[in-house]
């Protein structure tokens, strides 16, 4: 059975934040401390992070979910004026599924009025252009990151600082090599960036 694109741009962010944790919390105490030059980065990553792809997806996200409650109280009104008692009654639970910060469903039933199922298909189209624009900007910053680690990993081991390069690529490694391998758990290999 294949996920559905809000479960896997879940899986993603989750993904994320475990790297990002792994970074500020694992290795630096797995290994001891976190060299100055990869802790730069990490802050600079976790900036742009939060600037680039976090913040502008979660108020894309806020307005998106704020357009689909009007679009669901509009059609609620036309429904119930129209004297649709099924129509009303999973409009009503939709609304309540919205207050109570509920995942609009990946899937819809058989048994879902049409009307729900329209605005349903509405937003996740939207949807799944944000979680793409959400994609792409978390791409852009790991791939530049990805080279200057393998980089700094090189200089170090160059410079004796076999410790540090190690740690360097420990870090470099647990970064998702693309948001599909996210996903799947894969990470950076060897040869994915040199």
């Amino acid at each position: 059975m294949a996920t559905s694109r809000p479960a896997q741009i879940t899986a993603l962010i989750v993904l994320l934040l475990l790297f990002i944790l792994k970074a500020q919390q694992l290795l630096p105490s797995k290994i001891g401390r976190m060299p100055s030059e990869l802790a730069t980065l990490h802050r600079q990553f976790e900036s742009l992070n939060t600037l680039r792809v976090s913040n502008p997806h979660q108020m894309a996200l806020r307005e998106l979910r704020k357009g689909y409650r009007l679009n669901v109280n509009q059609a609620l009104r036309a429904e119930q004026a129209a004297g649709n008692l099924d129509s009303t009654l999973a409009l009503n639970t939709e609304l309540k599924n919205l207050d109570e910060e509920k995942d609009v469903p990946a899937t819809d039933e058989d048994n879902t009025p049409f009307v729900l199922k329209k605005l349903r298909d509405g937003y996740r189209a939207e949807l799944s252009k944000l979680d793409a624009a959400q994609e792409a900007s978390l791409l852009a910053l790991t791939t530049p990151l990805k080279t200057r680690l393998l980089k700094l990993e090189m200089d170090m081991t160059r410079a004796n600082r076999i410790e540090d390069a190690q740690i360097i690529r420990a870090y470099r490694l647990s970064i998702p090599a693309s948001p599909d391998a996210a996903r799947t758990g894969e990470t950076t290999t060897t040869a994915d960036v040199s």
